[in-house]
């Protein structure tokens, strides 16, 4: 219920084919997820970036590895990995 009256930043844009949706692990009725999504570190910078620019207090902050963010409509969250494709600028 909290998350329902939170406040939600914009940072970044992204376009239909610029991310997909990965499948539970297992069988049904046994499905199996940890709710955690991944996104390349290249954009875990770009969010960084604009919420520097909106918040001129966080430029000497350490960039943070996981974000909370809402995307398509629900909460979701995040871990930035190094192993996952660049993006295009």
């Amino acid at each position: 219920m909290a998350e329902a009256f939170t406040a939600t930043n914009p940072s970044v844009t992204l376009v239909k084919g610029e991310w997909e949706d990965m499948d539970d692990l297992g069988e049904k009725p046994y499905l199996f997820t940890d709710g955690v999504g991944t996104i390349s570190k290249e954009l875990g910078s770009r969010i960084w970036e604009a919420l520097c620019q909106e918040r001129q207090n966080r430029t000497n902050a350490l960039e943070p590895s996981a974000y909370q963010i809402r995307f398509l409509g629900s909460v979701r969250l995040i871990l930035c990995l190094s192993m996952l494709g660049r993006i295009p600028p």
